[in-house]
């Protein structure tokens, strides 16, 4: 078996506070809980990104066993009314409607400690996209900015917040360099920011996936504010075998059993309180479609015009970016047909007790969108060692 250093699970003794702003299904938030924070609330517009995140995480416990996820599904699919539990930590919202003293009088309702040491999120970033039109007029470009007059109003001790590349060489609708106008408008705020393009697989992630990050520092926090962006170690790569090859072929019914034992230290780690395999649906591909997926060579897409989509993963690396791209994220390294929901999850460091309570192609655009696990774990470790011990 191939050695991979996957650190374990578990939570610091330090308890820090932490809120996440366009939450998604709960990568980042997964992550920051496995570096020790709290994350006490998260925020959203999209319900499905509520429900996947409140069937997976609990306000008093953090992320949940599997037993108890599938509890919280079960009871909300019966519950037609779609109410909200008491330890929910996601709420349904519009940043654009909300203000810092809204969420501190949330969390005083909660008997929760008001004053945030962290707030993490990654602004919907259509807009910046270099796959879209990159409009500096697109009115999701402004959730950026709403990002920013949330820590503004919270004054959390650090900020994290995460786009996609093409953020670095936008611009403004008056021309500036949206980097550079996020700085300018941190040093008023009288925090310093750095930030940098991050590749996932050079963190322990089985996916070449690159994002800008940005990291903001209250200078009334500690007089000794790095200048640097922060430290974050290379793991070893992690290849498309590495995190598929124990899979069995996939179903049209779930759950369905593990077929193989784990054959890397990473399917051990992500097998983690999981017996059997949800999300792992087959498509069900017409006759000329999965012959034409069957002469696909390894790297080679189905369609010239599409980047990463129907396009054949390679063993022996790591995958492409994972993102929904019209059902079909990449095609299996050998089988005629595309990947499921949890091969894609998998891609995206996603544990396999990770629940997504909606459809096939919802499952696909929120783990796509996501910020992978373990990327954000070793960005949370990074920032708790370098700006608050």
């Amino acid at each position: 078996m191939r050695t991979i250093t996957i650190q374990p699970m578990t939570k610091k003794s330090i308890k820090l506070q932490a809120i996440d702003l366009f939450c998604g299904a709960g990568g980042l938030s997964l992550g920051m809980h496995w570096a020790g924070f709290d994350v006490v609330l998260a925020l959203d517009n999209w319900d499905s990104a509520i429900k996947t995140y409140n069937t997976n995480f609990s306000l008093e416990i953090g992320p949940l066993k599997l037993d108890k996820k599938l509890e919280r599904l079960e009871s909300t699919l019966q519950d037609k009314t779609g109410s909200s539990k008491d330890d929910d930590v996601a709420i349904k919202v519009n940043i654009n409607s909300i203000d810092g003293s809204w969420i501190r009088k949330l969390l005083k309702n909660n008997d929760l400690d008001p004053e945030i040491d962290v707030v993490v999120g990654g602004p919907p970033c259509q807009g910046f996209s270099m796959a879209g039109r990159r409009n500096p007029k697109d009115q999701r470009n402004a959730l950026v900015w709403e990002f920013l007059r949330i820590v503004k109003e919270l004054r959390p001790k650090v900020f994290l917040m995460e786009n996609v590349k093409g953020l670095a060489s936008a611009r403004t609708p008056e021309g500036e360099n949206v980097p550079l106008k996020i700085k300018e408008v941190c040093e008023k705020m009288d925090y310093q920011v750095t930030w940098n393009i991050i590749d996932a697989s050079k963190h322990g992630v089985p996916q070449m996936r690159q994002r800008i990050f940005f990291v903001g520092v209250d200078e009334r926090w500690t007089a000794d504010v790095p200048c640097t962006f922060p430290n974050l170690k290379e793991r070893e790569i992690i290849t498309v075998r590495d995190a598929l090859s124990d899979l069995p072929s996939p179903s049209f019914s779930e759950p369905i059993p593990y077929a193989a034992e784990p054959q890397t230290r990473y399917q051990e780690w992500i097998r983690t309180d999981s017996s059997k395999l949800y999300h792992h649906l087959a498509t069900r591909h017409r006759p000329d479609i999965i012959t034409k997926l069957k002469k696909l060579s390894p790297g080679q897409p189905l369609y010239p015009h599409y980047k990463d989509a129907w396009k054949r993963l390679e063993w022996d690396k790591p995958s492409f970016t994972v993102k929904e791209n019209h059902n079909a994220p990449g095609v299996h390294p050998e089988q005629p047909r595309v990947i499921t929901p949890r091969e894609c999850a998998r891609l995206q460091s996603f544990p396999d007790n990770f629940l997504f309570p909606c459809p096939k192609s919802t499952q696909l655009k929120l783990i796509g969108n996501a910020v992978p696990p373990l990327l954000a774990r070793e960005l949370g470790q990074s920032i708790l060692e370098q700006y608050l011990l």
